[in-house]
């Protein structure tokens, strides 16, 4: 298998001089990431899209290089537009997912004090021109999989419709807010005609993962040298008990929230 044990699909997020308190996991420094590609690069990683990539879990015959990676970043902040060139000097494909709602505004589904400008749609247009595949990360940023059936379908479809008047052409990748989905969300996603979708999971992906939900892995504050190179190599990360804590009372409140929404 490329990648060996597997294949790094990586998530940023806002790109900032300094991190910002509490929000560090989603943050990292236009110079960490380009030490992270230099990384990569000299580990002979290669960039594929994210189109590639899902056609090759479709189907075993599409050829990848021998340790691909495919570059990811959710949310469409404004401070994305300092990466851009990084990326196109060196041919690097990322896909921008992009929550419809919010462009030219702020991340308002965010608390105030982590709040990010957000791109423009005539930004949105110039990326797309420039090579970065333009995604949709929904309408209103929420966890769909929370939501009414005919709730999700409309969410979704506006956002296509949205970037798809905008730039003209299909869109054809999506990534569900906060990472969640379910098997009826991810049919919705498809029957809306996205052709991939990315969860998170943080976690490698590989051969027999869901094209329309691929397996992400958070790329943070810091994570660069010895432990980008665990992250890429075997999807590792020392994680704190309070995370762990966090993480499983978060899981548990979700699915109680679904199966109260579930009742009559």
């Amino acid at each position: 298998m490329p990648g060996g044990g597997g294949v790094p699909v990586l998530l940023y997020h806002s790109v900032r001089p300094s991190p910002t308190p509490g929000y560090e996991r989603w943050e990292t420094s236009f110079d960490q990431l380009r030490a992270q590609l230099d990384q990569l690069a000299a580990a002979g990683c290669e960039a594929v899209s994210l189109s590639t990539y899902a056609c090759w879990l479709r189907d075993p015959d599409v050829a990848l290089p021998p340790r691909p990676v495919v570059v990811t970043f959710d949310d469409g902040f404004a401070n994305f537009l300092d990466v851009v060139p990084l990326l196109v000097e060196r041919a690097c494909p990322a896909v921008m997912f992009v929550p419809t709602a919010y462009v030219g505004g702020e991340s308002d589904w965010l608390e105030p004090r982590f709040r990010r400008p957000m791109l423009t749609w005539s930004q949105v247009v110039d990326l797309d021109r420039s090579g970065i595949e333009i995604g949709s990360h929904a309408h209103r940023h929420r966890p769909i999989d929370t939501l009414g059936r005919a709730e999700v379908r409309a969410d979704v479809a506006r956002s296509r419709m949205l970037i798809e008047d905008h730039l003209g052409h299909a869109c054809a990748s999506f990534a569900y807010p906060h990472g969640y989905s379910s098997h009826a969300v991810r049919n919705v996603v498809e029957a809306e005609g996205f052709v991939q979708a990315c969860a998170v999971k943080d976690a490698m992906s590989g051969r027999g993962d869901d094209p329309m939900a691929i397996a992400r892995l958070f790329v943070g504050w810091g994570d660069v040298g010895h432990r980008f190179d665990q992250l890429i190599v075997a999807g590792r990360r020392r994680r704190t008990r309070h995370e762990r804590i966090v993480t499983r009372g978060w899981r548990m409140a979700r699915r109680l929230r679904v199966r109260t929404r579930a009742s009559p």
